[in-house]
């Protein structure tokens, strides 16, 4: 395939590739995936808050810790489209189609020597477009998306550095390599990989007569490091410098997957992890229904041979220093499989994506050059370039499509998982909320989706906004009346024992705007007054009393008082526990609560973090003596294999992520201010 195409036949089929990628990230984009998963949702309140409060955040510490360009991005679609699945799921559209033109940038010039470089980069391109693994990451809001973009764009910039002693290029590297760290958790891996290329090629070459290294041309490589380090560590800054002042955030997530803590010394543990990992480049199965076909592997039949036959190619030229780089960015993405557990997790594993399939398209091009070589000699190199592009496309694009649209959106599994009924029911109230007032429970107010769902349509702030015809000035939860009305609930979706929050104001009738209240010193506290909960339940039972009683407190002023488990729909996807604290005085913060699912080996399998009532009732506004009781749903995953699992709860600071001191009913403090609730059989015994 010796035959370079032509600029304008590149140009061509790359569109032709953006085209059909567009396609497969946009097609029913608003109703595919349905609903709204969690993550997705409170990425989504996050992105209100930066709108509302206009506060910007270096980190977002709630929901295990989150880093905060997604989110950025998400707030500017959100402020442009409004409060949609959509807003948030087409920033990640955009991002996994921008990232295409960057894996045939990069594969094109790291093969620079090689005449078929053009076509190996079209292939490149057209196997990360057609990825169903990039495609289901580009259609929901998760922040793993923007990782590969950043991959490409440090290599990019590092490789034409590395060329052509371009001290700018190593800037500009340096800058995306610090700029990936604002994108996902996993990034954090990335410098390692340009350090083991750096190092590895130093002493591959050191032994040579005229080193890389050596003389002129090596101090200039190593200024080069020097400035790509500088500019990384610059961009850098401002989140060393948060982690450095608030240590647990930088820590909690990675301690809770990191594989050496879930083995404790096991060795068995070890042994299948590595195992585990070790398939991901062999027959990789997806766990997770969010992320794609359970019990499927992640990469087509024809992904796999061009992949090992590219990998072969790879280690024979390894003296090579393009083969170099792909092999060590290869080995150090793909540490997250036998670091964190899972050992396959599509998110952690996404700066993977761009290496496997420079590599797979090397071992694609060398396959169909030996065949058309045995079969016809003089077989044209364009032509066959053309054919081999065209194929590839047709195969891919056709797989993940079926397997997208056909085989993996219908799934009931898929809908449960991102809270189908849940928005479906928001919709409704939507609908009805047109024509009279709708009380909605707590405890499907409290779930990020519905929270962000109903944002641009109800205020339940205790300070909102000054008046604004275009938006509803209504409180979800409890409806607005006019002189002489009375005020009554109408069409509410709660279960029994659902909590709700009582508020009182009033409104001039004459120019629509709230009147404010005052406190007894005298001083304006806003223009509403707080009721307090209120609780709905039939028969005489007292919905504030827990199921199973349990006492323990939290910090000075908050005692747990026992849980609830709760009937769902699905049992086998999701448990929801119930929670009962007391207020003992008057709690001097706003925390947050997480509920935690644990096997046997204190891993951590499913959770939910959320302040009180989804952040409507924070912790200092309770009364002394005051029961609030709030529902976690924790998300099973598919699968789960039976043993010993335990639910745990506890409280922390949002902002620092300390816990608050946890004690038993003896006054003993609890080993890491964690509370047990309950240990049980799962699945069986649920």
């Amino acid at each position: 395939m010796s035959v370079r195409p032509s600029r304008s036949l590149v140009r061509a089929l790359m569109l032709v590739l953006l085209l059909a990628a567009t396609g497969l990230r946009f097609w029913q984009l608003p109703e595919i995936p349905p609903g709204l998963w969690y993550d997705e949702a409170y990425n989504g309140m996050d992105a209100l808050r930066l709108l509302d409060t206009r506060q910007p955040q270096i980190f977002f510490p709630g929901n295990n810790g989150r880093e905060p360009l997604s989110i950025y991005l998400q707030a500017l679609s959100v402020s442009i489209l409004g409060t949609t699945p959509y807003a948030l799921r087409i920033v990640a559209a955009l991002a996994g189609i921008l990232t295409i033109p960057l894996v045939y940038a990069w594969a094109a010039r790291l093969h620079g020597e090689r005449a078929d470089r053009h076509w190996l980069g079209l292939i490149a391109a057209t196997g990360f477009a057609c990825s169903l693994w990039h495609v289901m990451m580009s259609r929901s809001g998760f922040r793993a998306i923007l990782l590969p973009f950043f991959v490409l764009l440090a290599g990019y910039l590092f490789w034409r550095g590395w060329q052509l002693r371009s001290w700018w290029r190593w800037a500009g590297a340096g800058a995306a390599l610090g700029l990936s760290q604002y994108t996902y958790l996993s990034a954090r891996l990335l410098p390692l990989a340009f350090g083991v290329f750096g190092l590895g090629w130093f002493w591959l070459s050191r032994r040579q007569a005229a080193s890389a290294f050596s003389g002129p041309t090596g101090r200039s490589y190593w200024i080069g490091w020097l400035v790509m380090g500088g500019a990384a560590c610059l961009v850098f800054a401002p989140l060393a410098l948060y982690f450095v002042e608030n240590p647990i955030t930088f820590s909690s997530r990675t301690n809770q997957v990191f594989i050496l803590t879930v083995a404790r010394g096991n060795p068995t543990v070890l042994l299948n992890q590595l195992a585990d990992a070790a398939r991901v480049f062999m027959d990789g199965r997806e766990p997770n229904w969010r992320h794609g076909l359970v019990e499927q592997p992640v990469f087509t039949w024809l992904d796999t041979a061009a992949f090992w036959i590219g990998l072969l190619l790879i280690v024979r030229r390894l003296r090579e220093p393009h083969n170099f780089l792909l092999l060590a960015a290869l080995l150090v993405l793909w540490l997250p499989a036998p670091l964190s557990v899972p050992a396959f997790h599509s998110l952690r594993l996404s700066a993977l994506l761009p290496v496997y399939y420079v590599v797979a398209a090397s071992g694609l091009l060398a396959s169909v050059s030996w065949v058309a070589g045995r079969w016809r000699r003089s077989a044209p190199g364009r032509w066959l370039g053309l054919a081999t592009f065209a194929v590839y496309l047709a195969v891919s694009g056709g797989l993940t499509g079926t397997n997208y649209f056909v085989r993996w959106a219908g799934r009931p599994e898929v809908y449960d998982l991102y809270n189908g009924s849940l928005v479906d029911t928001v919709h409704r109230v939507l609908a009805e909320s047109r024509q009279a007032d709708v009380l909605l429970s707590f405890n499907a107010y409290a779930k990020p989706a519905a929270q962000f769902l109903l944002h641009d349509y109800f205020r339940e702030s205790a300070a909102p906004p000054p008046a604004d015809p275009a938006r509803p000035a209504v409180l979800v939860g409890m409806p607005q009346s006019v002189p002489g009305d009375t005020v009554w609930l109408r069409g509410s979706q709660a279960g029994p024992g659902s909590p709700y929050l009582g508020r009182l104001g009033l409104i001039n009738p004459a120019s629509g705007e709230r009147v404010p209240v005052y406190g007894p010193s005298g001083d304006r506290i806003g223009d509403q007054v707080q009721l307090g909960l209120f609780y709905v339940a039939p028969g005489e039972d007292d919905p504030r009393r827990p199921q199973v009683p349990l006492r323990a407190r939290l910090g000075d002023a908050i005692q747990l008082l026992g849980y609830s488990i709760l009937p769902t729909s699905d049992p086998l996807a999701v448990l929801r526990v119930q929670l009962h604290w007391q207020a003992e005085g008057r709690p001097d913060g706003d925390y947050t609560a997480f509920v935690q699912l644990l096997d046997s080996r204190g891993q951590w399998v499913a959770g939910q973090d959320a302040q009180p009532l989804g952040g409507q009732y924070p912790t200092s506004r309770w009364q002394n003596g005051e029961i609030v009781a709030d529902a976690f749903d924790l998300a099973l995953p598919a699968g789960l294999a039976p043993g010993d699992y335990r639910v745990v709860t506890g409280m922390y600071e949002a902002a620092s992520g300390r816990r608050l001191p946890a004690s038993g009913a003896d006054g003993q403090a609890l080993p890491d201010d964690v509370i047990v609730l309950l240990q049980r059989q799962l699945p069986d015994g649920r």
